[in-house]
């Protein structure tokens, strides 16, 4: 199962890296800012969809947003 807080913090990162503002980002994904500020909380998970409108709004692919790290 996706951890909600681990891809609200790549979200975050990402989007940041990119120097966007959730505003911009949901724009660039079609989506509501303010879905990209619940997902960016943990508290909400996102469907699909949205989480591929946001890796294509990020030029980035869904598994950087999905996929755990090693530590």
């Amino acid at each position: 199962m996706l951890n909600h807080t681990t891809l609200g913090g790549r979200l975050r990162r990402l989007r940041l890296d990119r120097g966007m503002s959730q505003v911009q980002l949901g724009k660039a994904a079609g989506i509501d800012n303010s879905t990209v500020s619940l997902i960016e909380a943990g508290e909400r998970q996102g469907h699909p969809a949205t989480i591929k409108a946001l890796a294509d709004a990020l030029d980035c692919t869904v598994a950087d947003l999905i996929t755990e790290e090693a530590p």
